[in-house]
């Protein structure tokens, strides 16, 4: 009984404790850093001015980022019968983040330009919550969305540059790439060929009054062979533009000009079957370090086996570094695929999406979608097609942004 009244009545802390802390940088960044949502720190950086200068210093956002980096909220999928391409939740998604997945699910069908609703045709990349879409009938094809920044129009963008002669065959490609200071910017590549022997290519960047400008034009390259396994262009790093495609074209293209950067494709890729709309078992990625790129990864699946290759800036060659067997991960994750009768599949199995610098991969097996994390080996079944949707011919994965958007206007942030 003493015991207890000697606890009822013992002092209670001091009025002025709490206020001490809070108003301690260094406690007050201890607090904060261990907000795990990014939506509950900019709620947080409401509170006062200094709460708002801390949370958003530099220093104190390279931390919070490195120990919570963005969550996936979903993927838009493109199906070859569908109009617009669909949101799909990922599934045991954080009710914090509910706001996000529903700006998510809405943006294509809100999408606005110069104030009126326009739609959106099929979607191109996604980099840092920036979506670059193509619109329906629309005299500027492309156009660049905010999902998670509701009320903002599309930023259309200007045509790039064509090539000037008439005879030219060519392509093409719009793509982001991200700045070392962290800034998305809007790159175009087109290639243009002649005669199926001779080709050339040109990259223009967007720049800031909504001009194109030539950032490269190598000179013309000629090679015996058409061009049919000319694959990929990745994002530039440091003045250089990379180009992914078979040892003969990398051949042809190292001599040309030090602005290209060609990478060979391994040896034990078949490039004649192994990359169309419905046979692509395999993808490339950048994976970026401290805002620079450092290496590419590519996964290939072949029987049901995940081949994980690395290629080093610095090493100059192709190395493989993991091997996942997709039948025993499902198993460990009691995920079941029907596709898995006897060790085969159906229809086989293709590469959707690789996502967060390599460390998760969309792969679709028959007719049902898996997530799967590299590091943990974990398997989640995230999608099933639909027959009357088509072939889904393309997913994005759409994660949270990288840094939390603070209020501009100090009277959204109390005094």
């Amino acid at each position: 009984m003493d015991a207890k009244m000697q606890q009822q009545s013992s002092p209670s802390p001091p009025a002025t404790a709490i206020p001490e802390v809070l108003d301690d940088d260094n406690l007050l960044e201890q607090i904060l850093i261990r907000l795990i949502f990014p939506t509950g720190l900019v709620r947080a950086a409401l509170v006062c001015r200094r709460w708002l200068h801390v949370a958003s210093e530099p220093a104190f956002l390279r931390r919070y980022i490195n120990l919570h980096p963005p969550r996936l909220l979903g993927f838009y999928a493109q199906h070859g019968l569908l109009a617009v391409p669909k949101f799909v939740q990922m599934p045991d998604t954080p009710p914090e983040l509910a706001a996000a997945v529903r700006r998510a699910s809405s943006a294509l069908y809100d999408t606005r330009v110069s104030g009126r609703f326009v739609m959106v045709k099929s979607i191109s990349s996604c980099l840092d919550g920036r979506l670059l879409v193509r619109l329906y009938g629309y005299d500027h094809i492309h156009a660049v969305l905010s999902p998670l920044h509701p009320g903002r129009d599309a930023i259309v963008l200007p045509r790039p540059p064509q090539s000037t002669n008439a005879m030219d065959g060519g392509a093409t490609c719009i793509l982001h790439r991200c700045l070392p200071d962290g800034c998305v910017v809007t790159c175009a590549a087109r290639w243009c060929w002649w005669d199926q022997s001779q080709w050339t290519m040109r990259i223009d960047e967007l720049q800031d009054d909504c001009a194109w400008q030539n950032l490269a034009s190598p000179p013309v390259i000629y090679r015996p062979a058409p061009i049919v396994d000319f694959v990929h262009i990745l994002p530039m790093n440091d003045g250089k533009i990379f180009l992914v495609s078979s040892a003969s074209t990398a051949a042809a293209m190292c001599s040309a000009s030090s602005a290209l950067g060609p990478i060979a494709l391994p040896d034990v890729l078949d490039l004649d079957c192994c990359w169309s709309t419905t046979t692509r078992n395999y993808m490339i990625v950048p994976v970026v370090d401290d805002r620079s790129i450092a290496r590419f990864c590519l996964m290939y699946v072949k029987d049901l086996q995940i081949h994980i290759w690395v290629y080093h800036l610095n090493g100059g060659e192709w190395v493989l570094d993991d091997t996942i067997c997709l039948r025993k991960i499902c198993a460990n994750s009691g995920v079941a695929i029907s596709d898995f009768q006897d060790g085969l599949t159906t229809t086989g199995a293709m590469v959707h999406a690789i996502g967060q610098g390599a460390k998760f991969v969309f792969v679709q097996v028959g007719h049902d979608v898996l997530y799967v994390h590299i590091e943990s080996r974990v398997v989640k079944k995230v999608y099933s097609l639909v027959p009357g949707d088509g072939n889904l011919t393309k997913l994005t994965p759409f994660m949270m942004i990288d840094s939390p958007v603070f209020p501009v206007n100090q009277k959204e942030v109390s005094t």
